[in-house]
């Protein structure tokens, strides 16, 4: 049931799969504890899209000039609400922490990885991809997924836009 989670996302999120996206690497491996500073927020699926692209609109307005990763993480899913986090990667532990939002550490473990090239706003459609790879490699997911983007959108090009999706995994 964990695994189907990806695909409720790119099924509740985007409709039909269109992946404008070329995937790259899938890879397995061990991470390490790493932290975010997130905003949590609860949204409709039937506009989870938009709200997903507002919320990390405003995010970039208080972005930390020392961030260089942004995160999306999915916290739930049901029939009519989408909860997820939104922010970006910091260091440490004890950085400032902008109003309305918090520091989560997302646990070491073994985590699935596919990395993929295109629009921010449509990477997520590259999840089932990911799950059919996690299946091929007889692994099971054991967390939520998230996102991590690499790139600067006003420095890079739409198609080399670089994310990554990842699910934990055993």
């Amino acid at each position: 049931m964990k695994a189907i989670i990806g695909v409720i996302i790119a099924a509740l999120v985007g409709g039909l799969v269109y992946l404008k996206f070329f995937a790259s690497d899938f890879t397995v491996e061990y991470r390490d504890e790493f932290y975010a500073v997130v905003k949590t927020v609860t949204v409709d699926t039937a506009n989870s899209t938009n709200q997903i692209e507002a919320t990390f609109n405003e995010i970039l307005q208080i972005y930390s000039p020392k961030a260089q990763t942004g995160i999306v993480r999915t916290i739930g899913v049901n029939e009519s609400e989408f909860t997820f986090q939104v922010g970006y990667l910091i260091k440490a532990d004890d950085e400032e922490v902008p109003e309305s939002m918090e520091i989560v550490t997302i646990p070491a473990g073994t985590v699935a990885e596919l990395t993929v090239y295109g629009p921010y706003t449509e990477s997520y459609k590259s999840f089932p991809t990911l799950i059919e790879k996690i299946k091929e490699s007889d692994l099971e997911v054991s967390g939520p997924a998230y996102q991590l983007f690499f790139d600067d959108p006003a420095l890079v090009s739409e198609p080399s836009l670089r994310a990554a999706l990842v699910f934990p995994v055993e």
